[in-house]
């Protein structure tokens, strides 16, 4: 399975959640229940940005989809 692959299975496992991501202020907003700031929310941006770069065909949306899986399997 290539990186592009993996990061598009992750951002299909999101579904629908509504994923919002400020980098200048340094915040993530997951669905309505997750909100990450400070630290947490730039290793988010950062490990996003990694992917996004590395992988070169995916958009940045499927990257932070796809890192968003283990904070919505942690609602359930």
């Amino acid at each position: 399975m290539t990186l592009t692959q993996i990061i598009r299975a992750g951002a299909d496992y999101a579904g629908d959640a509504h994923i919002e991501v400020n980098s200048a202020q340094e915040w993530v907003s997951i669905g309505d229940e997750v909100f990450l700031q400070g630290d947490e929310a730039r290793v988010f941006i950062d490990e996003a940005e990694r992917l996004w770069n590395e992988a070169g065909d995916v958009g940045i949306d499927e990257c932070w989809a796809h890192l968003a899986g283990p904070y919505l399997d942690s609602l359930e």
